[in-house]
């Protein structure tokens, strides 16, 4: 990801998009290692709305943190994700390894 174009969650923000959107935003994807991270998923949980897992390099245990506090989907997972490994298994492993979550995965052919 281009870290030009990333910002860290933020409640206030949610809220100005939830006012333009008329209340209509359902689900917010955020990647869990940015600052803020944890307590922006508390607060949008309280609201109904649901924490997605996405765009991110977090580590397990930041995936896990997420998951522990209330998010509940990875988004294309394995997708721009930090690879899998028996050392270090990353937002996919968590995904893999959560029954009280769901991943989502994307088809990409190569042509």
């Amino acid at each position: 990801q281009d870290p030009r174009y990333l910002c860290d969650p933020s409640y206030e923000l949610y809220h100005r998009w939830q006012d333009l959107a008329h209340g209509l935003v359902r689900r917010s994807a955020l990647a869990p290692e940015r600052e803020g991270a944890l307590r922006y998923i508390s607060q949008i949980i309280a609201e109904g709305i649901v924490a997605a897992i996405a765009h991110t390099d977090a580590t397990f245990e930041q995936a896990m943190a997420a998951v522990d506090v209330g998010a509940t989907s990875f988004v294309h997972t394995y997708n721009g994700m930090r690879g899998f490994t028996h050392r270090e298994p990353g937002v996919v492993g968590a995904a893999l390894t959560t029954p009280s979550t769901y991943a989502e995965v994307i088809a990409m052919a190569t042509m």
